[in-house]
């Protein structure tokens, strides 16, 4: 194969008894292969019969055409499959279809699932807002992608005119700033994509020959509060890495389109490193702390209050707390000896201080938005119902029986061990019972399909203890039982969304 892979624009010589001089222009000029560059002047002279012809003869111009990428070498073409510089020796070049031309496959696809991350210590506030920098570093729990999860589809076409993008079912601006950063960053780093055998299908100089059609789609609440910018990057991130064969670190590149999509490139309990801009935001990059087996006891339930888009997006609320908010700059102080501490009850799955930790930070979180001016709450009275009753569940029992953490959202995120979540499913749905439309209430509880939790907390007691407010039907909209997960991973073609969108 060719390194620079020119093609002439004629393959036969209609002169070859011309008269010395008589130069030969194309009436129209030849077009190139789809997703090729070409040179519409003529960029040099050629050679008769395939071998170097007397000067007098080498008029004839050449028009030429490259795959995108490739660049124009020596002005040299072959002419009866030869061709030489003047006094050089007559070079076998490539042709347009071992170069690029129907070499090229005419399209691709790849689908993969990536999961929400939920953070334990959270990250608000940052230092560039063009790299993403953040102000602290951040903790979180990658979600188990069987019950929250973002499945994106690519398609990459040379017959697509422009790049574009779906999102649950409907066509999105391509031009998104963020969405426009994460795809420069892929086609800067894109490698030769080969297949099983390590046939290269794609050469690296190729790729600008195509175009993508980006399909994705939540199975959970989009930007109420639940990490779906988180899960819909990193799993952006990591689709367009799988089909430009991108090698080495993801999470600066899932960093770019959301600050926490880095964390959710990894499984398990995550941390993201603040790193500085110094270099760029290289080290600014996501961490795996501990595998998704490595707490096997840990049980996740998410009590949704609202599905809805919230106000106040994150990007827009971090900015103005960190500008305004008088508790930021302790915050800032003791988040590191915080995340410290996580990452030692971790390791030691020590839930009482895991508890602990959650709450307090989420709490101090949400007291720099309420001080941020003008106030930012995303806690709404049934999130403050949800903490009251954690409280005094814990109260009760006399130990930490579950810990509770919010988002840039009112939807509360509980963190349990196996032992205890029959009781505490139990007494949310006491506090939090199902409307009649929401019965059978494996309904109301995603993740329970077959209702084999609603049979088990039959047998369950009824925990002990006086609600502190009164119960009322349909005030969460929803629970998801929930653990730890893996990361983002490639999934069977028979799972792809190309299908439920047309052009």
């Amino acid at each position: 194969q060719s390194t620079w892979g020119l093609v002439s624009t004629m393959s036969f010589n209609p002169y070859f008894n011309n008269p010395a001089g008589a130069p030969f222009w194309p009436a129209a000029p030849w077009q190139a292969p789809v997703g090729w560059q070409q040179w519409a002047q003529p960029i040099g002279p050629v050679v008769w019969g395939g071998w170097p012809a007397p000067a007098a003869q080498q008029m004839m111009p050449i028009y030429a055409a490259a795959p995108m990428g490739f660049a124009a070498a020596a002005p040299v073409m072959q002419w009866g499959g030869y061709g030489a510089p003047l006094g050089g020796a007559p070079v076998a070049i490539a042709s347009a279809s071992s170069v690029a031309g129907d070499a090229l496959p005419a399209e691709l696809s790849v689908t993969c699932m990536a999961a929400p991350n939920l953070a334990t210590i959270k990250y608000w506030g940052k230092a560039n807002e063009e790299l993403i920098i953040p102000l602290n570093s951040s903790l979180s729990a990658t979600l188990n992608m069987d019950d929250l999860s973002t499945t994106t589809s690519i398609l990459a076409s040379m017959d697509l005119k422009e790049d574009e993008i779906w999102l649950n079912g409907e066509r999105d601006d391509i031009n998104n700033k963020r969405t426009q950063a994460v795809l420069r960053l892929v086609r800067e780093r894109a490698s030769d994509k080969v297949d099983a055998s390590g046939r290269v299908l794609v050469p690296k100089a190729a790729w600008p020959a195509y175009k993508v059609r980006i399909v994705s789609e939540n199975n959970f609440p989009t930007a109420a509060g639940l990490a779906s910018s988180a899960a819909g990057y990193a799993t952006l991130a990591f689709a367009l890495a799988q089909m430009y064969a991108v090698q080495g670190e993801l999470s600066t590149i899932a960093r770019i389109g959301s600050g926490s999509a880095c964390r959710s490139m990894y499984g398990g309990w995550v941390k993201w490193v603040a790193g500085s801009a110094a270099n760029g935001g290289e080290d600014s990059i996501a961490v795996q702390v501990a595998t998704e087996t490595h707490w096997p006891e840990m049980r996740v339930l998410v009590c949704v209050a609202n599905d809805q888009k919230k106000e106040t997006s994150s990007s827009a609320g971090m900015q103005q707390t960190a500008k305004t908010s008088p508790l930021m700059a302790e915050r800032l102080r003791v988040v590191p000896e915080r995340i410290a501490a996580m990452e030692a009850a971790i390791a030691a799955r020590d839930f009482e201080a895991f508890a602990t930790l959650t709450m307090v930070d989420s709490n101090d979180f949400h007291a720099c938005c309420h001080t941020t001016v003008p106030p930012i709450r995303y806690l709404t009275d049934v999130s403050e119902r949800v903490i009251a009753l954690v409280e005094a569940l814990n109260a009760a029992a006399g130990r930490k029986v579950a810990a509770y953490t919010f988002d840039a959202g009112p939807n509360a995120v509980l963190f349990v061990l196996e032992k205890d979540f029959d009781a505490l499913v139990s007494l949310v749905l006491k506090a939090f019972p199902a409307e009649p439309s929401q019965v059978p209430a494996h309904g109301y509880i995603h993740g329970d399909p077959a209702g084999s939790l609603l049979a088990r907390l039959a047998a369950v007691p009824t925990v002990e203890m006086a609600l502190p407010f009164a119960p009322a039907a349909g005030q969460l909209k929803y629970l998801i039982r929930t653990t730890v997960g893996a990361g983002p991973k490639v999934v069977p073609e028979s799972r792809s969304l190309l299908r439920t969108v047309s052009a």
